[in-house]
């Protein structure tokens, strides 16, 4: 069993935060990376993940890749709960900024900076955070499912 040197807790051990679940296997690529964990808090939308050894780039830190698709996912999935309706988006088009580096056994999460939403695409804004603080801000854009007629303008 491999063990963290953040904590000396074993990686398969370790627990998110409360209220944090593991979405489940099966999702394609999504499993790459497994596990993801989400908590849906009434109009909040939370993920996050630990930095395990397979994330892991050869200078030993968090891989940009990963960060990247973290993102996606999770930029994703906030707008698919905005809008009520997680299948059928896209993303067209996404920026990201790396700030600071993620390194094993660290808890990176997404926060939600501002979403709006059209009756064709969705917007998002948001930052990884981590221990130390920023680890990276994104905008992304997404073509939203064609049921998605009559959804919120914006929420920030």
């Amino acid at each position: 069993m491999r063990v963290s040197a953040m904590n000396e807790q074993p990686m398969s051990e370790r627990m998110p935060p409360p209220g944090f679940f593991a979405l489940p296997m099966g999702l394609g690529f999504n499993d790459a990376f497994a596990p993801v964990y989400i908590n849906i808090d009434g109009a909040d939308w939370n993920c996050g993940f630990f930095v395990e050894q397979h994330h892991l780039n050869p200078q030993g830190v968090c891989h940009g890749g990963v960060l990247m698709s973290f993102i996606d996912l999770a930029m994703a999935g906030a707008i698919g709960h905005y809008i009520n309706n997680m299948m059928g988006m896209f993303t067209t088009n996404m920026t990201v900024d790396f700030i600071a580096k993620g390194n094993e056994g660290d808890w990176l999460h997404f926060e939600i900076d501002h979403i709006h939403t059209t009756r064709l695409l969705g917007t998002i804004s948001g930052r990884i955070m981590g221990p130390g603080g920023l680890v990276a801000r994104a905008n992304g854009t997404f073509r939203l499912p064609k049921s998605n007629n009559d959804t919120p303008a914006a929420v920030a």
